[in-house]
């Protein structure tokens, strides 16, 4: 199925951003911004990727 296709079957608002209020009053966790949560679980994977290389 493409993702033209796809789009059929699925709705989703236009602003569809996770709300993390409820984490912070009720639990007091906040969690960092997802650009920075992104930069890391690339870095973890270049590293992963290095450590295989090196491996083979």
């Amino acid at each position: 199925m493409d993702m033209e296709a796809s789009r059929a079957f699925v709705f989703r608002p236009k602003n569809s951003r996770l709300d993390c209020t409820k984490l912070k009053n009720n639990f007091d966790i906040v969690l960092p911004h997802w650009q920075k949560s992104l930069d890391r679980v690339i870095d973890e994977l270049f590293a992963l990727s290095s450590r295989q290389e090196r491996r083979s």
